[in-house]
């Protein structure tokens, strides 16, 4: 979420401005960020490791790019969906495309909610 030094260093002034206001407030942001980065769905690992950064070096790859975490037994499927994340229209069609089978699968078993997830994360994530 906060990529840059400015960024962060206005994360970290808002942070301090809520920590001064009334507890309600408070707790509202509290839920919020227990809730997205707790969630299941959430692309990042719960491992503290994983959450670690680094403010020395960039947070992007000096590429622009970022890869998936290789698990030790998926790294085929990584590879093509890596290959087809970089192929845009592809990827634009992935992600706008309308889910029908949201309603009646659960997230974890829905496939192509898993790969917008994915794709999504692919976006959003700093380096691996």
């Amino acid at each position: 979420m906060c990529k840059s030094g400015n960024t962060r260093a206005s994360c970290l002034d808002l942070i301090k401005i809520v920590s001064l206001e009334e507890l309600p407030l408070k707790l509202s942001v509290i839920q919020y960020l227990k809730k997205i980065t707790s969630s299941e769905t959430f692309w990042r690992t719960p491992r503290r490791s994983d959450w670690s950064v680094q403010l020395q070096t960039p947070e992007r790859s000096t590429y622009g790019f970022a890869g998936l975490k290789n698990l030790g037994c998926i790294c085929y499927m990584n590879s093509i969906l890596q290959q087809l994340y970089m192929i845009p229209p592809f990827r634009k069609a992935m992600l706008e495309v309308e889910d029908r089978q949201a309603e009646q699968e659960k997230p974890e078993d829905n496939v192509l909610y898993q790969i917008k997830c994915i794709f999504g994360g692919l976006m959003e994530i700093e380096k691996q």
